[in-house]
């Protein structure tokens, strides 16, 4: 699921157990966060990631808990 806010993306996948992989996904949401400078959220989990480029003027945070 993904929750947005102005330039603010919060990402909660489902299968957040490692068994799917999700770079498309979350690549895309920080190039959409790109375009407005803004921050990209993760929560906490195991997420199957190949490279992810983050461009310049976006906040990219994992989730502790």
């Amino acid at each position: 699921m993904l929750k947005s806010h102005g330039g603010n993306f919060l990402i909660e996948i489902s299968t957040n157990d490692g068994s799917k992989l999700v770079t498309k996904e979350i690549q895309k949401l920080l190039d959409d966060a790109g375009k407005k400078k803004g921050t990209v959220t993760i929560k906490a989990g195991r997420y199957l990631v190949g490279s992810l480029f983050i461009p310049s003027g976006v906040t990219f945070v994992l989730d502790k808990d």
